[in-house]
């Protein structure tokens, strides 16, 4: 009979491989991206159990620092994963959009691609509790600052046709 806290284990072990995550991050000289999270997560737990011997011993200061310093990582690896979560959703959305073959796929996959992206580094940093402020300020302004673009091109490129359709309403008017 199987021991049910080590076929867990191996499941949660198999999940990397199921889903084929390392092969959409290839990293230098052979290190697979579930390798390198999973010593991530080690070391975070070591780093806890660091904080936790240290309150127990009465260090305080260590322990403050400790504890900032596993916030701080994990707010780390929330943003990360935030963020390689938002890099497989563009990719596919990029793909389904080129998948189409409009005449304007490929340049519209690209900035669907670019805005998932840039939404996804602002919900990382504030996954990482790091201040984004400025950088929702800038993401405003350039959105608005394409989306007014877009409208004053579209004004001044169908001024023409709104003038011919708004002359046959005023003819049957």
């Amino acid at each position: 009979m199987k021991n049910p806290k080590s076929s867990a284990k191996l499941e949660k072990a198999k999940t990397f491989k199921e889903l084929k995550l390392d092969s959409y991050m290839k990293l230098n000289h052979g290190t697979k991206l579930s390798e390198l999270f999973s010593s991530v997560i080690k070391w975070i737990i070591y780093l806890v159990f660091m904080q936790s011997a240290l309150e127990v011993l009465g260090i305080v200061s260590l322990s403050i620092y400790f504890r900032q310093l596993t916030s701080l990582l994990g707010g780390l690896v929330g943003g990360v994963i935030v963020l390689f979560v938002a890099y497989l959703l563009g990719r596919y959305l990029q793909k389904q959009v080129k998948a189409t073959k409009s005449e304007y796929s490929g340049l519209m996959s690209q900035l669907i691609f670019f805005f998932v992206m840039v939404i996804a580094v602002s919900i990382a940093f504030e996954v990482a509790n790091i201040p984004n402020d400025l950088i929702n300020t800038i993401i405003v302004i350039i959105v608005a600052s394409v989306g007014l673009g877009m409208a004053i091109a579209l004004g001044l490129g169908l001024k023409d046709s709104v003038a011919r359709i708004a002359k046959k309403y005023e003819k049957k008017l």
